[in-house]
């Protein structure tokens, strides 16, 4: 149990990010947009989070889900301030034929489940402070290390963090035209992802973009691709779906995020 525990974490962690921005342009048309983010006091959005891993060489598979509502507190000048709550946690893994689960709702149904709440449980309800320009550009985040006293929950803690923070994704400064791209570094544990988001389609509610993402890292190189949807109104996160290849250590992962705005 606990290798598999510690397997667990490493892996919920690694599906986080720290991203930097710095658009650049492929090819213009007429009718470009300027991606702003349209928020006002007392909006509410709901982001679930589901993740597939799979490691052949290891002989596991481990599904994980979250899930998050965004409160926004006040809209001032060219600041937004929200509110960000992770509302559940689950994890299902399978490692050399031992299964365990994990759901923040039933804590207790397992020693497994009882070990993973000791070490992430205090996530659950807590208001966590996030301060961005209407590009998305991160004014000011939460202090984690005061919200977490558990130590081996600050150790861990960064991978939720980066995937908190990168929920509002930064946008392109300029205005974007279809078949035009903008590119953002993410760094998560000495791996890189080298993200370019091309948008291909305006809808009457929604921008699409391509994603391709080319990683790399020691022994950690492999590919990123699927698909954004954001809100054309508010420019929040409707769908979001990608697949994560890396050979070299045979793990295949797949990515969904679906947001709606609830309030």
């Amino acid at each position: 149990m606990k290798k598999i525990l510690y397997t667990a974490i490493v892996l919920f962690c690694l599906a986080s990010c720290t991203i930097e921005s710095n658009k650049e342009k492929e090819s213009s048309i007429e009718d470009g947009v300027l991606l702003r983010y349209n928020l006002n006091e007392g909006d509410e959005f709901l982001l679930e989070v589901d993740v597939d891993i799979n490691m052949e060489k290891e002989a596991l598979e481990m599904k994980m889900g979250m899930s998050v509502t965004t409160s926004v507190n006040n809209t001032k000048s060219n600041s937004i301030n929200v509110n960000s709550i992770y509302n559940k946690l689950t994890m299902e893994i399978d490692m050399e034929g031992e299964s365990e689960k994990y759901d923040s709702e039933n804590p207790e149904a397992s020693d497994f489940s009882i070990a993973m709440h000791d070490m992430i449980g205090s996530m659950i309800g807590i208001k966590l402070n996030h301060e961005f320009t209407s590009n998305g550009e991160m004014i000011s985040t939460p202090d984690y290390e005061s919200l977490f006293t558990n130590p081996q929950m600050k150790m861990q803690m960064d991978g939720f963090n980066d995937q908190l923070d990168n929920m509002i994704i930064e946008l392109p400064e300029d205005t974007l035209f279809i078949g035009e791209y903008w590119e953002e570094e993410i760094i998560a544990d000495g791996i890189t992802s080298n993200v370019k988001y091309t948008l291909t389609d305006i809808t009457n509610q929604e921008y699409i973009f391509e994603l391709n993402s080319k990683i790399t890292g020691s022994g950690m190189n492999g590919t990123q691709t699927g698909e954004l949807i954001l809100d054309k109104n508010t420019c929040m996160i409707n769908s979001s779906y990608s697949t994560l290849n890396m050979p070299a250590i045979g793990m295949e992962a797949s990515y969904k995020y679906t947001g709606k705005k609830i309030r």
